[in-house]
């Protein structure tokens, strides 16, 4: 998927749209949990725009502590890290809103509520998520023909973010039995497809790189 011409894998549109989803309820459990009358809150007293601008300032605070760069957990405690520390800047970024704009923002105790639920939920969601969508919608398979400095930075790159596209081998003359990834030589490319393909499960690959 394009948006303003940059690429974005679908997973991490899926990933955003859900975790919106997610954050907007842990506001509206907390709302009822404060005792809130949520249809009165809702429709009434602009419960709609203040959980809103709550959810859009919880979603930017991830985005800008760069959550949405990948859907893969390398490390779960880093996850959980930066999920705290962007939650501590939204309820600053709150109280700060509470004191110029009171109106637009959340109650405090359902601010706090949300947040922690959100805490809890949103880096369960991210590694529930991650297992989930690679099982349901495979990477393409890329495999590379040439192992220069490029093509080994981009394989490097690929395998932190599996969502563009996932390694499934080199064809190179020289590196034969360096790595279970390196096939050669280079007249040997239709057998290394096919190695590709059954290691892959696919029917293909697209390959790409240089020699």
């Amino acid at each position: 998927m394009r948006i303003f011409r940059v690429y974005i894998p679908g997973r991490i549109v899926v990933l955003v749209v859900t975790e919106i989803a997610l954050v907007f309820s842990c506001f509206l459990l907390a709302g009822k949990i404060n005792g809130l009358d949520l249809q009165t809150y809702l429709e009434i007293e602009g419960g709609y725009e203040q959980l809103s601008i709550a959810t859009a300032v919880f979603i930017a605070c991830l985005y800008f502590r760069n959550l949405y760069s990948s859907v893969v957990v390398q490390r779960a405690l880093t996850l959980v890290q930066d999920v705290l520390e962007s939650t501590g800047v939204a309820l600053l970024l709150q109280a700060l809103l509470a004191y110029v704009y009171p109106d637009l923002s959340v109650p405090q105790r359902t601010m706090v509520i949300g947040a922690a639920l959100a805490c809890v939920l949103v880096p369960l969601w991210r590694v529930l998520y991650g297992l989930l969508t690679f099982r349901a919608v495979r990477s393409e398979r890329l495999l590379f023909l040439g192992t220069s400095n490029t093509v080994l930075a981009v394989a490097d790159r690929l395998s932190e973010t599996p969502e563009f596209g996932q390694l499934c081998g080199f064809v190179d003359d020289f590196r034969d039995g360096e790595n279970a990834h390196y096939r050669s030589p280079w007249a040997d490319l239709a057998a290394s497809g096919d190695y590709c393909a059954s290691a892959s499960g696919s029917s293909g690959c697209w390959n790409a790189g240089a020699p």
